[in-house]
C-alpha cells in the first residue's frame, strides 16, 4: 500500500480527509490539453465520485495596486453567471448532490467540484464551471455584498490579535514584494474595487494558459479530458501569469503592538523557502524536531515543559513559488514575551549550530514516517496534491518519494539545510497584546536583552 503524507506535502489548500478510497497504487498521468490547460489525472475506480479542481496563477500576488481584487474576483465567479443567479446555480449542484467549492491564497486561486461519476450528474457541475469561466454577472449588487463582506472580515482581523501579528509580520518580512501586501485588502483599496478592475483581472489570469487541472475518480482519461474540453468550451486560451519577483532577505526588525488582551501573541519570521526546493526533506525533518512535533519539540520542551512560558509554541516552513517564510509562533503572558523571545532564539540559534541528535532523528523519521501516513487516502486529497504538483511544476513521482527522502535524511543535511536557509541574525520579531506597549519603549534586540 503506497502511503501519502497528507500534513507535509500540501500548504496553500484546505481540503477535509475522508477514508473513502483504497488506491493500491497511484498513478498519475499529465497532458496538455487544446485549450492550453495542464492536466494531471488519477483514475480511482473503488466509489463512483470525482473531484475535480483547477488552479489558476489569480492569487493575492496578483492583485498590483488594488489590495484584495484576487480575493473578491474569487469569491464573486460563483456568484452569478450567464444570468442564473448564485442561488439558482447552487440549487443546480444541490439538486444532483454536486459540492462546488473556490477559494484563493497568495499564489493561486481555485474552483473545483465533488460530484458522483455518472455523467448526467456530473455534467450539471461541469456546465456550472463553465458558465462560471465564461459569463460570470459580477453584477454591481454582488460586489457590493462582497464588499461588505470584506470590510467585516477586516474588522474581525482587529479583533484578533493572533491575525493582526500575522498581517504585521508579512508586511515586514515582505516590505516591497507581493507576498506583503494584505490579502483581504484595506479599506482604501476595497473602496477601489469596481466592476472593471474585477473583470479585467478575471479576463487576464481566468484563462486556459495560466490553469492546471486536477482530477482524481471514477472516471477513465478519455471521460477526463472530455470534462476538461467541457469546462474549458469557449474560454480563451490566454497567457500564463508573470512570474513573481524574488523575495529578497530582510533585516531584523522588532515590532510591538498594543492590544487590550494579558496574552501577547509571538510570531518570528523571515523568508525563506521555494516550493520544490531540493532542501525540503531535510528542513521539514528537522523543523519537526525543533517546533513542528508540537510537545515532543525542542522549542515545546523549552517554552512550555522546562518554562511554562507558553501553552504551545511551533515552527513551521511555508514553500511557495517565491520564498515562503519560515515562521516560530506563541503566545504567552504579557510580561514573559522577552523572555519567551529569547528562548525562542537561542533554541533556533543552537539547533542551527548543533543540529539534531541521533536520537531526535531517528524518532522524527518514525513518527513521520510511521505515523502522519495513512494507509489509505481521500480522492479530495489526492486531488490537492495533484494541483499543488502541476501548478509548482513538481515531479509526477512527489508523493510516492517523499517519505524515501525523509528517510534518507542524516543529521548533517538537516544542520546544513538549516544553516543554509533560516538566519537567526535576521528574524523579524511581532509581538501583539499584553504587555506590548512597555517592550516597545524598552526595546529588545534579537537575544531578547534590552538595549
Amino acid at each position: 500500500m503506497r502511503y501519502i503524507l497528507l500534513a507535509v506535502l500540501f500548504i496553500g489548500f484546505s481540503s477535509q480527509v475522508f477514508a473513502e478510497s483504497n488506491i493500491d497504487e497511484i498513478r498519475v498521468e499529465q497532458w496538455q490539453a487544446k485549450s492550453g490547460v495542464n492536466v494531471l489525472f488519477v483514475q480511482a475506480e473503488d466509489l463512483p465520485m470525482v473531484d475535480m479542481r483547477i488552479i489558476f496563477a489569480a492569487g493575492s500576488a496578483r492583485d498590483g495596486d488594488i489590495y484584495g481584487l484576487a480575493k473578491a474576483t474569487n469569491a464573486l465567479i460563483s456568484e452569478g453567471a450567464g444570468g442564473v443567479s448564485a442561488t439558482e446555480l447552487a440549487q443546480k449542484l444541490d439538486d444532483v448532490g454536486i459540492k462546488l467549492s473556490t477559494g484563493s491564497a497568495r499564489d493561486m486561486a481555485w474552483i473545483g467540484i465533488r460530484s458522483l461519476s455518472d455523467w448526467d450528474n456530473l455534467r450539471q457541475g461541469l456546465d456550472v464551471m463553465n458558465l462560471m469561466l465564461t459569463k460570470p454577472d459580477l453584477t454591481q449588487q454582488a460586489i457590493e455584498r462582497q464588499k461588505r463582506f470584506m470590510r467585516i472580515s477586516l474588522e474581525q482581523i482587529k479583533q484578533s490579535p493572533g491575525k493582526i501579528a500575522g498581517r504585521e509580520l508579512y508586511k515586514k518580512i515582505y516590505p516591497n514584494h507581493p507576498y506583503g501586501k494584505p490579502a483581504g485588502g484595506d479599506e482604501k483599496s476595497i473602496g477601489a474595487l469596481g466592476r472593471e478592475s474585477i473583470f479585467s483581472f478575471f479576463k487576464r489570469y481566468y484563462v486556459g494558459a495560466n490553469a492546471t487541472v486536477a482530477i482524481v475518480g471514477d472516471v477513465d482519461r478519455v471521460a477526463a479530458q472530455m470534462m476538461v474540453d467541457s469546462v474549458f468550451a469557449g474560454v480563451p486560451s490566454g497567457e500564463p501569469a508573470e512570474y513573481l519577483p524574488k523575495a529578497k532577505c530582510v533585516a531584523e526588525e522588532v515590532i510591538s503592538v498594543d492590544y487590550p488582551s494579558q496574552q501577547t501573541h509571538i510570531l518570528l519570521g523571515q523568508p525563506a523557502l521555494k516550493k520544490g526546493d531540493s532542501r525540503f526533506p531535510a528542513l521539514y525533518l528537522g523543523n519537526y524536531i525543533l517546533g513542528g512535533g508540537s510537545l515532543i519539540s525542542l522549542l515545546g520542551d523549552e517554552i512550555r515543559v522546562k518554562r511554562g512560558l507558553a501553552y504551545s509554541v511551533y515552527s513551521y516552513f511555508s514553500t511557495m513559488q517565491q520564498r515562503g517564510p519560515f515562521i516560530i509562533g506563541s503566545q504567552t503572558r504579557g510580561e514573559e514575551a522577552g523572555k519567551a523571545v529569547e528562548v525562542m532564539q537561542q533554541v533556533l540559534k543552537d539547533f542551527i549550530e548543533q543540529g539534531p541528535t541521533a536520537e531526535q532523528l531517528s524518532a522524527a523519521k518514525k513518527n513521520i514516517t510511521g505515523g502522519y501516513p495513512l494507509q489509505t487516502a481521500s480522492n479530495s486529497a489526492i486531488v490537492s496534491y495533484l494541483g499543488m504538483m502541476g501548478f509548482y511544476h513538481l515531479p509526477l513521482d512527489y508523493m510516492d518519494t517523499f517519505t524515501s527522502k525523509i528517510e534518507k535524511v542524516t543529521a548533517e543535511d538537516v544542520k546544513k539545510a538549516f544553516a543554509e536557509v533560516v538566519n537567526p541574525e535576521k528574524m523579524v520579531i511581532v509581538k501583539v497584546g499584553g504587555n506590548s506597549s512597555a517592550s516597545k519603549k524598552l526595546g529588545i534586540n534579537k537575544t531578547g536583552e534590552k538595549r
